[in-house]
């Protein structure tokens, strides 16, 4: 859980995108009362801006108290990113975000291949656009 600013933003899911295609991913614990509490949900692609690679390597699932839109934001992700990752890895990458808002039905969390299938549907669709998958 990571709070910045006032917010509140919790890490659902985080996975790797492996060279060879496959994706290691980790649900995380998490206080179902506080993750129904939370109205955002977000998959967060991970990109890698070191020079000349520029690709999508991991991604996360967030439930936040913030819109995209607010100053916290990306604060609280990128909190979240170091604690899945390191802090190590994140600098490498240079790493910046790409989120999109998702509208689930219902309180309960998505099951976790629907949350993976969502990271890869979103690198995909990102890929598409130029960055290269990883």
């Amino acid at each position: 859980m990571n709070e910045t600013k006032g917010g509140v933003s919790l890490s659902v899911l985080h996975c790797m995108f492996n060279i060879e295609g496959s994706v290691t991913h980790f649900m995380h614990d998490f206080d179902p009362e506080l993750y129904r509490a939370l109205p955002n949900l977000y998959v967060v692609c991970v990109l890698d801006n070191q020079v000349g690679l520029r690709s999508i390597p991991a991604g996360l699932f967030v439930k936040t108290s913030y819109s995209h839109e607010e100053s916290g934001f990306v604060d609280a992700v990128y909190g979240l990113a170091v604690a899945a990752f390191g802090a190590d890895l994140i600098e490498s990458w240079k790493a910046s975000f790409v989120p999109a808002r998702l509208t689930v039905r219902g309180s309960e969390p998505l099951s976790e291949m629907e949350m993976v299938r969502v990271l890869c549907t979103q690198r995909l669709k990102h890929a598409g656009s130029g960055l290269r998958p990883s």
